[in-house]
């Protein structure tokens, strides 16, 4: 019986058979796209601010009157808007 265990050996082949079967990539093309979305939402925060509205819970009543659905979908919360901010 060995006296230690090797898990680095063993994280290296995981991490090469996940690269190797596309999981890293659709997580790199999943994090670009939540990156791309929060983009845009900062443009468009940062234009209401401008404008005046600067209560997160108004921003959110402004998100959603224009359809905008909130990350997870639905309607959008002080809250939420305030996790993008």
């Amino acid at each position: 019986m060995p006296s230690h265990v090797d898990v680095g050996s063993g994280i290296e082949n995981d991490t090469a058979h996940a690269a190797d079967s596309g999981l890293l990539i659709g997580r790199a093309k999943r994090s670009a796209s939540v990156n791309e979305r929060r983009a845009q939402l900062m443009v468009m925060i940062n234009a209401m601010r401008r404008r005046g509205n600067t209560l997160l819970v108004g921003i959110a009543d402004e998100l959603n009157r224009r359809g905008i659905p909130a990350p997870r979908g639905g309607q959008w919360s002080a809250t939420q808007v305030a996790r993008v901010l």
